[in-house]
């Protein structure tokens, strides 16, 4: 689909732009699917790089973006993306170029999110730095999140992803609002289910008893998250901590 998407853009964009030799070379590897000629057009978009003036900087970057992503160099990829969201952050293509911004990083990145399995990052429950490449993926999040309307149907994955970068590596403060913010925002979502099971956690962690409280007889009174049997042990388990506590 991207594939058809990029060639559609690139029939029917910006006419100088898809006047370039650069482009031209993309279309016809698009056509043949031939490495070789992949491999041609990113010859051209370099060369098209490295002259001092770039007409239509924007659209170009998008489309040697793509072309880099269907070749898997998704660090690159990653980099001209960016350089079109940065040239035009409105532009016809930024909703798509955030997206694949997000998609080229998280590609691109080497460290490993914790797994579910995986013993706690850091002792007693403390945050952890986060690496460099997971800092890089949340940049590309927030880059994402600033562009695209609040209505795009990937946004409450978006935020998801974000939240969890966040809660793997034990930074409960600020992981929490985020998760609050998809159950408030995309309560249709299945994400919400289990943006409500972190944030419970989270707050439990943080000993914020008061927010707790609040948020576990919220979750009570909505049949909806009731239904799932993680979220009603969570909640029993909770509500007894907390009357055990004396909160």
């Amino acid at each position: 689909m991207r594939t058809a998407l990029v060639l559609l853009i690139l029939c029917s964009g910006v006419a100088r732009a898809g006047d370039d030799p650069a482009t031209v070379a993309h279309k016809h590897a698009q056509q043949t699917k031939d490495p070789k000629d992949y491999e041609k057009a990113a010859a051209l978009y370099e060369q098209y790089f490295a002259k001092p003036n770039h007409p239509d900087e924007a659209a170009m970057s998008f489309y040697y973006a793509e072309l880099l992503f269907r070749m898997q160099r998704y660090d690159e990829a990653a980099k001209y993306y960016d350089r079109s969201l940065t040239v035009d952050p409105k532009s016809t293509f930024a909703d798509e170029a955030a997206y694949a911004l997000v998609m080229s990083t998280k590609n691109a990145v080497k460290t490993p999110n914790p797994t579910p399995d995986s013993p706690p990052p850091c002792p007693d429950m403390k945050p952890c730095p986060i690496p460099a490449d997971m800092q890089r993926l949340l940049r590309a999040f927030d880059r994402y999140l600033a562009i695209v309307p609040a209505t795009a149907k990937d946004r409450a994955t978006m935020e998801y992803r974000r939240a969890r970068v966040y809660y793997d590596f034990q930074h409960f403060d600020e992981a929490a609002p985020i998760f609050a913010h998809i159950v408030a925002n995309y309560p249709d979502s299945e994400l919400a289910t289990y943006s409500t099971n972190l944030e419970i956690d989270c707050l439990a962690i943080l000993k914020r008893y008061d927010q707790l409280r609040t948020l576990i007889e919220r979750v009570k009174k909505n049949p909806a998250q009731m239904k799932d049997e993680t979220t009603q042990k969570l909640v029993r388990e909770m509500d007894a901590g907390l009357k055990k506590k004396g909160k």
